[in-house]
């Protein structure tokens, strides 16, 4: 039987169905025809087998005069396909569901199907199937894993965590005896105390596990027993041997490094004093260095400290008992050169003063007993030095009709033996009064 005879009397087979479920609705099935698609002018009461889904789906046409829309149409039920060939064998077309799968025949039988690329099952599911490379399960949502096989020659094949790993080296447990093997294929160790096996060059066989132990002799027929305890029996010392006492003296100090000698120290060794560090027999002012010194008051008499012996510099304004340097007295005095200016009429210059040292000109401030008003030029009063025939910075002050006039302040160094003197070098002009009984002042400090 051909397939086309085949699915014609399985589509006949599904129209008496539809008849049956068509008349339950009140109504006759007219026309039986199929396809891939609903078709768009059907009779009513026409089946329509559609083929395209799986399983196959049936179809009735409700709506009269004709059914030109998908919702014209009823469906009716799902059915699967199944094709027998000439040897009895059965196919099913669309998808196979069911909670037991029994067999009554003979002979064997076996599932043939497509591989290639799983999903990890469901939550409360269970999935078996041909992955891309091996047969695959997935267990609850857990990933997917190769199912163990034996290949022809007994060994384990796709799961490396299991007797493969019984090829490779024990990662611990290395030099002791082993208790057994867990499932990783890794030693289980009798314990943390154990001892290595002798090499090879010691060796020269090795004989049985009587009890968990190793037993071997050296090529002088010596026997060592390494027990389960742990320990070493030796029945003769005959070719045994081990590193030898070092016979040089130890090492005074140095960079900290891990060695590479094999001998080993006599525990009545003694290292030589280390020179570079000062001896607990040296005294600083009669105070023993076996700990931390303190420095007494009385431990600074007179001449204690070296000519020239420089001190840390404190902060200016500090008034605490620390140590003060020259530099710390030198910032902390502020001295005043004041001079009397009798008049501002004219360009003039007052108080002369040739400096003994060095200075640093740091303000200049202005009183006026009267002052100037009504002027159409103010007077300017500036601090001169004549040696350089200039102004000392920008020490200027313009008298205003207020006695008192604001500070000019800043830092400008004068060298000694220059000829400094307060210096009216703009004249008032058109004053009434003109100012008079003006006392300039200039802050300076010594300059080291």
């Amino acid at each position: 039987m051909t397939m086309r005879k085949l699915v014609l009397l399985l589509a006949l087979v599904a129209a008496c169905r539809a008849v049956s479920a068509a008349q339950a609705i009140g109504g006759v099935a007219t026309d039986v025809i199929g396809g891939a698609s609903l078709p768009v002018n059907a009779k009513p009461h026409s089946l329509f087998i559609l083929t395209s889904t799986s399983p196959w789906q049936a179809w009735l046409c409700v709506t009269t005069p004709s059914c030109t829309l998908s919702s014209h149409w009823v469906q009716l039920f799902d059915f699967d396909v199944v094709v027998y060939d000439a040897f009895g064998n059965a196919s099913i077309l669309g998808k196979f569901s069911a909670n037991q799968l029994a067999t009554t025949g003979l002979g064997p039988w076996w599932i043939t199907g497509n591989y290639g690329s799983l999903s990890p099952s469901g939550a409360g599911n269970f999935v078996l199937g041909a992955g891309p490379t091996c047969l695959m399960y997935s267990y609850n949502t857990s990933a997917l894993v190769c199912v163990s096989l034996l290949d022809a020659f007994g060994n384990v094949a796709a799961n490396a965590n299991t007797a493969t790993r019984l090829l490779n080296m024990p990662t611990n447990g290395a030099g002791d005896y082993c208790t057994g093997v867990d499932e990783y294929g890794n030693c289980i160790p009798s314990g943390a105390s154990y001892i290595n096996v002798p090499t090879q060059t010691l060796c020269s066989g090795i004989s049985g596990i009587p009890g968990r132990s190793l037993q071997c002799w050296d090529t002088s027929g010596t026997w060592i027993n390494i027990n389960n305890a742990g320990w070493v029996q030796v029945t003769t010392t005959s070719g045994i041997s081990g590193p030898s006492p070092s016979s040089s003296t130890p090492l005074m100090d140095g960079t900290g490094a891990a060695g590479s000698a094999t001998t080993y120290a006599r525990g009545d060794h003694v290292h030589p004093s280390d020179t570079s560090r000062v001896p607990t027999s040296t005294t600083v002012n009669g105070h023993a260095l076996t700990g931390n010194v303190t420095v007494a008051p009385a431990d600074l008499a007179a001449g204690a400290f070296a000519t020239g012996m420089t001190a840390a510099n404190q902060t200016v304004g500090d008034n605490s008992g620390k140590l003060a340097n020259t530099k710390y007295v030198r910032d902390e005095i502020i001295l005043a050169f004041t001079c009397p200016v009798p008049g501002t009429s004219s360009v003039s210059s007052y108080c002369n003063w040739t400096l003994p040292a060095g200075i640093t000109v740091i303000g200049l401030d202005a009183f006026s007993g009267t002052p100037p008003a009504g002027c159409s030029t103010f007077p300017i009063i500036q601090v001169w030095d004549a040696t350089a025939v200039a102004e000392v910075g920008s020490f200027s002050i313009t008298l205003g009709t207020s006695q008192a006039n604001t500070g000019v302040t800043g830092s400008t160094a004068v060298a000694s033996g220059h000829l400094l003197r307060l210096r009216v070098t703009t004249a008032g002009v058109g004053c009434s009064p003109n100012a008079s009984n003006v006392t300039a002042t200039v802050s300076y400090q010594m300059t080291n």
